[in-house]
């Protein structure tokens, strides 16, 4: 009788035991990185790698399972945008036309380089609209055209042919 009371007690313990360790699941992403950004206006949480997303539409809008941000929408600020940088004709004769089509007020810097990197040149306040740059005193080559910021961060690069 003693070895059934005892029994009974080591079945009571193992059983709480292993009750009490049961797995609870709770909402987590498995993934490569992630993260959490927050301000006083905006916090976005956001995972790298995951395999899997489902979104489901409920009447009071909708859930996702996967990726926290499922509208996000990206807008390039104006002071970090580029312009836009074209030049025409190429290859060209004796007037190379480099037009700017930007909104902004900024002027840029232009340089014309040959192959062993030498400036030929060089116009410092290129504005938008059309700007010529007069090529007919160069022999005939490849060279290159480099458009930047006046500090220096680049913006475009061509090759131009020069011909007779």
């Amino acid at each position: 009788m003693k070895n059934y009371i005892q029994l009974i007690l080591v079945g009571v313990v193992v059983c709480t035991t292993i009750l009490g360790k049961a797995q609870s699941l709770s909402p987590e992403v498995i993934s490569t990185a992630g993260g959490k950004m927050q301000t006083s206006t905006i916090s976005l949480d956001w995972t790298l790698g995951e395999t899997a997303v489902s979104r489901w539409n409920t009447p009071g809008g909708f859930t996702t399972e996967g990726f926290h941000q499922p509208i996000l929408e990206v807008t390039l600020l104006p002071e970090y945008s580029s312009p836009r940088v074209s030049i025409a004709p190429n290859p060209v004769q004796s007037t190379l036309n480099v037009l700017v089509s930007d909104a902004s007020q900024k002027a840029l810097f232009a340089q014309l380089v040959d192959v062993q990197g030498r400036v030929l040149v060089q116009r410092t306040n290129l504005t938008p609209g059309n700007t010529e740059l007069n090529l007919s005193n160069l022999p005939s080559g490849t060279y290159f055209l480099k458009v930047s910021h006046q500090n220096g961060k680049p913006i475009e690069a061509f090759k131009v042919v020069k011909t007779h």
